[in-house]
């Protein structure tokens, strides 16, 4: 059976225009976890990465329909498989 861990990145590693599933919200910290979930993600749910900053943090995201900045810090928590791997 295959290691998810290895066909999974975190959301910080997605490049621009690169469209991924939430795969798991991967963090002890369950305040973290609440407000991601609360904003809509959660496993399942398709975005895609947008675009980081001049600097490299924030990112900004798209999941359904709405978009988000977040801080690297926060998106090295969310596990995602990506889509569009010919891209």
């Amino acid at each position: 059976m295959p290691n998810s861990r290895q066909e999974t990145l975190t959301l910080d590693q997605l490049q621009p225009a690169q469209i991924g599933v939430i795969v798991d919200l991967d963090s002890d910290n369950t305040h973290l976890k609440y407000r991601l979930q609360s904003i809509g993600f959660i496993p399942g749910e398709t975005l895609q990465m947008l675009r980081t900053s001049p600097f490299g943090d924030p990112i900004e995201v798209e999941i359904m329909g709405t978009r988000f900045c977040l801080r690297k810090s926060s998106a090295r928590h969310i596990r995602v498989r990506r889509m569009n791997d010919d891209a």
